[in-house]
């Protein structure tokens, strides 16, 4: 990660962590889309970010190596005489009605693929969102491409068009082909907005139609098996001009509807087989499904040592990279199970076991046995969606009689933050008598084929656990602290205390209330800035746990926590933890004195005061509001106020009764301060702005076209007919300005029986 344009003028507004009480109080900037979401590899392109208080954006961080931004434009520009009407023209006034322009530059030895970006702005960080790097031509579409007769020409293909859907809009795209070519269209729309928050059903669902010149259509695709972006692969009939056009299904659109079309006699891989392979296991011949590829496998896959994420991917003889696949890998042995096989017993099987298998016929089901011991625990797993197959699994466990025990459709996985449609089986076990047992799996729609590919593991139970840690992007005042969310994904049961911690590079970081208590899959922490100096860093969170007797380490992956469609909730993965440190003081800080302990006590269905102390800076000496973000129901906080000009105050918290003992947690404080503060040039300008467009308006009312004329007061020396300038007054802007406290681990316990009914404090120490 590198800052690619000169950081200025960063500003402490606030810090804010996800789900915050006081979110009002602070408005996140956030980026909706980036349009074109790409470029070419060698050239430069002019982009358009759309987002929500990214005005005054002043640098751009991206990942990676190979593409960097320019900030062109980042204030208001709703400024000038047609504002009033540009205003009302733009519709939606959501998460996307502010936009900036960038321009983008692509090195010719950038990697294909996504780069991730976010930008740095007066309010800190924005959310991350993806760029791509091709290798193709690229094509901006131009209006009115609505219709075959309007359709924008394609000089030459392969070639990726780049365009925006907007209501009821249709774009069209004419080309010449020549018969037999195997053309392939791929969209991208989801992998550059997953989800869309505001909207059902929470993305751009498009369709392509490719149709003769004389409109006789010759191939339609909504989707790709399961995936909503659509790949539609047709061979061409006859020589001749043809026209490819793309819309929303509903006919919906808007700014963020963005996507990028691949189009020609391209590469692409449909499925492969098998879809994993055993680690170190030595060079794996996997066999290629698809389109236009320079062959039908790959003889000398090599799995990793360990268990690790692979993706494949080939080119063609002209240099063109097909799309990526994945590959899984495990340590586990692994069994062949491919090829068709004639009805007859259950394939034996010995635990554990991973097998690569097929459902090659429609309504065709596979049946595994294994030999049992009563207690005995087992796991039966499938990845099959989760490694790009279409294969909707089913599981069913029963005993040698045929007596089911177990069965499992859909078991969701919260590590797959991509993927709507969670159709992969997993059951856990505990065998009731020793004997022989069946696992029979099937597709629920009955379906199948050479891409009803699937690996199933039956083993004992292998507890283990992943990490998603959002938001994937923050910046933080030095001295200051922001919130940290680590989501847990637990495997095969394992339910245990997990210890966070940070790896370099980290130098200045501090990460607080880093402990998730078992049987916990989510827990909010804070990262505390104690570098003296600006910086931009990537940090990795690791977890560590003890499983099975022994310390089993794990990264955390950074993540978005995306709504779709107003309610469902997704942890979308990036590649980095991207940490920026201020070199702007924290306007104040607030230090609680707590106890010296692991946890902080509090006695259930009573009240603890502790003390806080104020360390502000000059000209911050207004009240601060003290609250518990998410707090635990039954805990709330009492006389939470440090009065202006004071710096310490008493505070009390209240646990009620029906809270549970032995519960444990952090409790993340933060301290709100109401100020008047200078506006930025960007604020100034949209104020500005907005005073023009009510003159506007109250000219409109008192029936002239003219807005009234400002009298200036400015002192006019008559003898030599000179206006004195007037200097500008400064904007003042109302604020709310937030700090928050290191995160405090708590633990609920029962009150001591002796202790008088009357109590309601206890002696804290100081906590340095």
């Amino acid at each position: 990660m590198r800052i690619v344009a000169v950081i200025i003028g960063l500003a402490f507004i606030g810090m804010a962590g996800e789900g915050l009480a006081q979110r009002e109080a602070v408005k996140n900037p956030h980026i909706g889309y980036v349009y074109p979401a790409g470029g070419a590899r060698g050239g430069s392109v002019e982009v358009q970010v759309g987002g929500e208080n990214i005005y005054g954006t002043s640098a751009v961080l991206v990942s990676g190596n190979g593409v960097s931004f320019k900030v062109i434009k980042s204030a208001d520009p709703y400024e000038g005489k047609e504002a009033k009407q540009k205003k009302q023209k733009k519709k939606n006034e959501a998460a996307i009605d502010e936009a900036i322009t960038l321009k983008a530059t692509i090195s010719s030895n950038a990697a294909p693929g996504d780069v991730e970006f976010c930008l740095v702005t007066p309010d800190g960080l924005s959310n991350k969102l993806i760029f791509q790097v091709g290798q193709l031509k690229e094509l901006a579409e131009v209006e009115p491409n609505n219709k075959a007769k309007t359709a924008l020409a394609i000089p030459a293909l392969p070639a990726v068009l780049n365009g925006q859907i907007m209501p009821g809009d249709v774009d069209s795209f004419s080309f010449n082909a020549k018969k037999g070519q195997q053309m392939v269209v791929e969209v991208a729309t989801r992998a550059l907005v997953p989800y869309i928050a505001d909207g059902v059903p929470g993305w751009f669902q498009a369709i392509v139609t490719l149709q003769k010149s004389n409109g006789v259509e010759v191939g339609v695709a909504d989707n790709f098996q399961f995936s909503q972006d659509p790949v539609l692969f047709c061979e061409i009939p006859a020589d001749g001009s043809y026209v490819l056009t793309i819309r929303d299904t509903l006919y919906r659109g808007r700014e963020d509807f963005v996507y990028r079309m691949k189009v020609g006699a391209l590469p692409y891989i449909t499925s492969i087989f098998p879809l994993g392979a055993q680690c170190g296991a030595g060079p794996v011949h996997v066999s290629l499904m698809g389109k236009n590829l320079p062959g039908e496998s790959l003889d000398s896959v090599m799995p990793p040592p360990h268990p690790a994420p692979v993706m494949l991917a080939v080119t063609n003889g002209g240099g063109l990279i097909s799309n990526r696949v994945p590959f899984m890998t495990e340590d586990l042995p692994e069994l062949m199970d491919g090829e068709a096989r004639p009805a007859g017993p259950p394939l034996k099987v010995v635990l554990p076991v991973v097998i690569n298998g097929r459902l090659l016929t429609p309504d065709e089901r596979r049946v595994y046995c294994f030999d049992g011991k009563k207690g005995q625990a087992v796991v039966m797993d499938v990845h099959a969606r989760r490694l790009g197959s279409p294969l909707d699994s089913g599981l069913v466990l029963s005993n040698e009689k045929g007596e089911k025990l177990a069965e499992n459709d859909d078991a969701k996985d919260r590590g797959e933050g991509r993927l709507t449609h969670q159709s992969d089986s997993s059951l856990m076990v505990t065998l009731p008598e020793d004997g022989l047992y069946l696992v029979t799996l099937k597709d629920m729609q009955g379906r199948g084929g050479v891409e009803y590919a699937y690996r199933l593991r039956i083993s004992p139970p292998r507890p283990d656990f992943e990490l998603r840690v959002t938001p994937a992007a923050v910046s933080i005042p030095k001295g200051g602290s922001v919130v940290l969310t680590a989501y847990v994904v637990r495997r095969d049961g394992f339910s245990g205390e997990i210890k966070l911690g940070l790896e370099a590079p980290a130098d200045g970081l501090v990460l607080d209330g880093s402990v998730i208590p078992a049987n916990t899959d989510k827990l909010c922490m804070t990262l505390t800035a104690t570098r003296p100096r600006p910086a931009t860093m990537v940090p990795h969170l690791i977890g560590t746990a003890v499983i099975e007797g022994k310390p089993v380490v794990r990264r955390g992956v950074p993540a978005e926590n995306l709504m779709q469609a107003f309610l469902y909730q997704h942890l979308v993965p990036f590649g980095e933890e991207t940490v920026m440190v201020t070199g702007t003081n924290a306007p104040f800080r607030v230090i609680p004195k707590f106890p010296l302990k692991p946890y902080w006590e509090l006695l259930r269905g009573k009240e603890v005061s502790f003390r806080v102390e104020a360390i502000r800076q000059p000209g911050f000496e207004g009240p601060i509001r003290l609250q518990l973000i998410d707090p635990p129901k039954g805990i709330t906080f009492r006389n939470a106020n440090i009065p202006p000009d004071k710096d310490s105050a008493m505070v009390v918290v209240r646990t009620e009764s029906k809270v549970v003992s032995n519960l444990v947690g952090n409790l993340i404080i933060s301290g709100t301060m109401p100020v008047e503060m200078e506006a930025t040039p960007a604020e100034r300008a949209k104020a500005e702005a907005k005073a023009a467009r009510d003159r506007e308006v109250k000219a409109a009312v008192l029936g002239t076209n003219t807005p009234p004329q400002s009298v200036s007061t400015n002192p006019v020396i008559a003898d030599q007919k000179i206006l004195v300038p007037e200097v500008p007054k400064p904007l003042m802007i109302k604020r709310q300005l937030i700090s928050l406290i290191p995160a405090v681990p708590y633990q609920i316990i029962e009150p001591p029986q002796q202790a008088p009914a009357h109590a309601k404090t206890n002696s804290i120490p100081n906590r340095k």
